[in-house]
Order: structure tokens, then C-alpha cells, then sequence
């Protein structure tokens, strides 16, 4: 195997500077505001409800479905 091919080692960071670039990164991020929190906190339990309610009513329709139909199946048997 050729030497040319191989990449050098990459450069072993410490510690020091790794939590200065994520303090450096972190001051970048556009942080959300407290009425935006509230909204979106707000908005995602609406949803919740909203599939809570449908999961529910969908299981009702379907056992609801199911048991006459197997009321059907077990009238004809007889």
C-alpha cells in the first residue's frame, strides 16, 4: 500500500477549546421567544386532543363494525 493515499491524523482537540467554539456557536442560534414557546406548546397539545379524539372514535367505528359483523357470522350459523 502506498503512503501517498494515507490522510495525516487529524489534530487532537482539548477540552478548553471545544467548549469555547460551543459557546461561540450557541451565542449564533436565534433563540425562540417566550410567546412563541407558549404558541407552539399551545398549538402541539391542541394536535394531541385532536388525534387522542380521532384514534379514539376510529376505534369505536371499527369495534363497532367488527362486532356486528361477527354477530352476522354467528347468526348464520344457526
Amino acid at each position: 500500500m502506498s503512503e501517498e493515499n494515507t490522510k495525516p491524523a487529524p489534530k487532537k482537540a482539548n477540552l478548553g477549546q471545544f467548549i469555547q467554539d460551543v459557546r461561540s456557536e450557541a451565542r449564533k442560534v436565534t433563540w425562540a421567544t417566550r410567546g412563541e414557546v407558549q404558541t407552539s406548546s399551545i398549538m402541539t397539545f391542541v394536535m394531541v386532543i385532536i388525534a387522542a379524539a380521532f384514534f379514539y372514535f376510529a376505534d369505536v367505528i371499527m369495534k363497532t363494525g367488527v362486532g356486528a359483523l361477527l354477530s352476522m357470522a354467528t347468526n348464520i350459523g344457526k
